[in-house]
């Protein structure tokens, strides 16, 4: 199923009539964010359950979108996976994409910066939270 399909902020709060996949203990969930900007969904696949933000930035427009808190369809193709890293190389590859990111974003930022941000994730998923990356940066 596309992104395309918007679905309107006034219905991030309302129920899905009729989702395809009915979710189960222990099997991924999928949530949509949407903008004000009338831009695709972003939408986040759940691959280690974990705690996500209520708003984060549209894929599209970098604006506030906000959560329809997972009444959306179970089908609908991911951008960002949620995930905690299982080991070190999963670890080593965020350290990277977090690296990457503030490079283009906040080019004055130091190494001692980055690794006080990676030991800040690390405390963030130990009180249950879940990091998100680009589904094509994830293995």
């Amino acid at each position: 199923m596309s992104n395309k399909k918007v679905i309107p902020l006034e219905q991030a709060h309302q129920p899905t009539t009729n989702p395809s996949t009915p979710l189960r203990a222990g099997q991924p969930k999928v949530n949509a964010y949407t903008c004000g900007n009338g831009c695709p969904n972003t939408v986040v696949k759940h691959r280690d359950p974990g705690v996500t933000p209520m708003y984060i930035e549209c894929y599209t427009c970098n604006t506030m979108a906000a959560s329809h808190f997972y009444k959306v369809p179970q089908d609908l193709e991911p951008q960002l996976i949620a995930f905690k890293p299982k080991d070190k190389a999963e670890w080593k590859m965020y350290r990277r994409y977090v690296a990457d990111c503030w490079q283009l974003s906040r080019p004055g930022w130091t190494m001692k910066e980055l690794w006080e941000a990676m030991a800040a994730c690390a405390q963030h998923i130990k009180k249950g939270g879940v990091l998100m990356v680009p589904k094509d940066k994830l293995k």
